[in-house]
């Protein structure tokens, strides 16, 4: 009779404080996998997303299980940009964590287009282009849309799709939660203009907008929203840049930290500061875009 009561009172416990599962994009290499170990180190089992390559995913995804044996891991494939993908995020959650309570959403996910990664619009490099000195004309004088599109598909619309289906879930467990993007230096006030950023910066300055809307509408149900600008972050994505110029990432990276005076982070680094924002230390916190850079939003 004991041990049934002592049964009966864990399935009550585990009721009241279901496990929590965070959906992480692009959550399989870089800043997004240092992310993913931060906030499974601190309990959290992980909906992680990709581009294309499942290989790699899989194995990022069994090294995470490795460190953090009482976690589960899932995966869902596809270019962001796309709205089925996006959808396929959230049947996967609702299929496979039935038992769990959706505490944490980051979205992470980004590329250099036609440089880090392939993309659904078949957009080659796109870095020359930029507002004002007239890289956007065509020939018969009209401007093309197409990157800026993508761009905007990529970070601010798939940003609005996740905070959108994110919320709705949390509200229905009513125990809150915690949306975070992940932006660049030069999307806001904070920083000098990026010459040369002005595609992928104007998907982002939506995200940032928005999401002060977010955290004001959130609050209301104990959701925050934040975002965080990353400095130097030592990823393979400038390895792909650096090869693009003819160099390597060491060059690169070591390059801007110096010219910039600031020391460079690794992924795991700045996904602490992440995982702060998403847990309950970090619950006071709302509707910022929070520089995580060693003091660069001061210089840049």
């Amino acid at each position: 009779m004991i041990f049934i009561l002592i049964l009966s009172l864990a399935a009550v416990a585990a009721s009241l404080n279901p496990p929590v599962v965070a959906v992480v994009t692009g959550g399989t290499r870089g800043l997004g996998l240092g992310i993913a170990q931060q906030l499974a180190a601190g309990g959290s089992s992980l909906l992680l997303t990709y581009n294309q390559n499942r290989t790699a995913a899989a194995s990022a995804a069994a090294s995470i299980v490795r460190e953090f044996p009482k976690v589960r891991v899932e995966l869902v494939g596809g270019d962001l940009a796309l709205p089925a993908t996006r959808a396929a995020i959230f049947n996967k959650l609702d299929e496979s964590y039935q038992d769990c309570r959706l505490s944490s959403v980051v979205h992470n996910a980004g590329q250099y287009v036609g440089v880090t990664s392939a993309n659904c619009a078949n957009l080659g490099s796109v870095s020359h282009l930029q507002f004002g000195d007239g890289s956007l004309l065509c020939e018969d004088g009209s401007v093309d849309f197409g990157p800026m599109h993508y761009y905007q598909q990529l970070y601010g619309e798939c940003w609005v799709d996740l905070a959108e289906r994110a919320m709705a879930r949390m509200k229905e467990h009513g125990e809150g939660g915690s949306i975070v993007g992940i932006s660049s230096p030069g999307c806001t006030v904070q920083y000098n203009p990026q010459t040369g950023y002005s595609m992928p910066g104007s998907g982002k300055s939506l995200m940032e907008y928005s999401m002060r809307i977010y955290a004001a509408q959130g609050s209301k149900s104990k959701i925050r929203c934040n975002v965080v600008v990353p400095g130097v972050t030592i990823t393979d994505a400038w390895t792909n840049l650096a090869a693009t110029r003819g160099t390597d990432r060491e060059t690169i990276t070591g390059g801007l930290s110096k010219s910039m005076g600031v020391e460079t982070m690794t992924p795991r680094e700045c996904g602490g500061v992440v995982a702060f924002l998403c847990s309950d230390a970090g619950k006071h916190v709302n509707g910022v875009s929070l520089p995580v850079d060693n003091g660069l939003h001061l210089k840049a």
